[in-house]
Formats: structure tokens, sequence, C-alpha cells
């Protein structure tokens, strides 16, 4: 608990991912295993807690989908209730984040590639994608380099990425977004 008193957990998704580097999920075994100890708490909605109690909220942030298949089916069977934060531009949108798809190009694409070379807002970048921690180096790098772009930007270089790698991407199930 904070020094006020209460508490506010922050997830991002509860899903089994093949890749997750930026750590936002939670394995759904794990999140009922967290909702079980937090069945002994006071958990509340967050707009309900008043600071001087000893409360605990759940949050979820971003709406991919499993948070409203996965996560709610679990928090119902525990009896608690949970803050849901949506990106309302991709509610019911069919594309991944420009996230995801960047992780899955560098790190999930099979290619005889060996570096990247791309253009990003005039500057070079460059990076070794020989062995899987190049790799991740590489996905880490141009997350980095994308994320303050504005998002037709970031679409421009993703695609040129993906031309140059010769992935063509298909939107995964696992990271679609709440209707």
């Amino acid at each position: 608990m904070s020094a006020g008193g209460t508490l506010v957990l922050l997830y991002h998704r509860v899903a089994y991912l093949e890749r997750d580097p930026h750590g936002l999920a939670v394995r759904p075994d794990r999140f009922a295993q967290h909702c079980e100890i937090l069945r002994r708490r006071t958990v509340v909605p967050l707009g309900e807690m008043h600071r001087s109690g000893r409360e605990v909220a759940i949050t979820f942030d971003d709406g991919y989908a499993d948070n409203a298949g996965v996560a709610r089916g679990i928090l119902a069977e525990a009896g608690l209730p949970a803050t849901f934060f949506i990106t309302t531009g991709r509610v019911g949108g069919g594309g991944e984040a420009w996230w995801d798809r960047l992780e899955h190009t560098v790190l999930g694409c099979e290619t005889p590639a060996r570096e990247i070379e791309l253009e990003i807002e005039g500057r070079g970048f460059r990076a070794d994608i020989r062995s899987p921690p190049a790799r991740e180096r590489a996905h880490l790098a141009l997350f980095w380099r994308l994320r303050p772009l504005p998002l037709a930007a970031i679409e421009s270089v993703l695609a040129e990425l993906q031309a140059q790698l010769g992935v063509h991407h298909v939107d995964r199930e696992t990271y679609r977004w709440m209707t």
C-alpha cells in the first residue's frame, strides 16, 4: 500500500503472448492468482477511491480485446471491479497498434536480411539483425526512435521496413481491439 493507504494497479493485457518485449502482458493464470490475493482487500472502481482507506483499484490501459474477454472473466469470477481506459480511436479497429506490428516485423519474421537500413525523419538508422539478441536491440532502438513521431511518419517507416525485410503483415487475432 502507498503512504495514503490506496493502491492503483495498472495492467495492459492479460494474455499468453509468444513475445512481450515491453513486459505489458500478464498470463491469465498469474492474473487469476493476483485476483485471489486481491479478494482479501477492499477493491473498488477507480472513481470510488477515497484515498483515506486501504483501498485497491484495478485498472487496464489501451483496450486490447483480451481485457474484455479473459481479464473480465477472471475479475467476474473473483467478484472484483476494474476500471478500463480505452483508446477510443482504436475501438472496433481491425489493425494492430504500430508497436505490435513493429514487434512482429522485427522479432517474428523470417528473412534472409542481415541488417536494417532506414531513414527516419531525415536521419539514417542502421541495425544488425543476424541474431536474436541483435534483433531485440534493433527492435528497441526502432521503437524509441518511432515513439515520438506522428502516426503517419511511423506508418511510413513500418511500410519501408516490411518491404525491406520482405514481410507481409497479417493482423493477429490476439492483438485485436475492443469493439
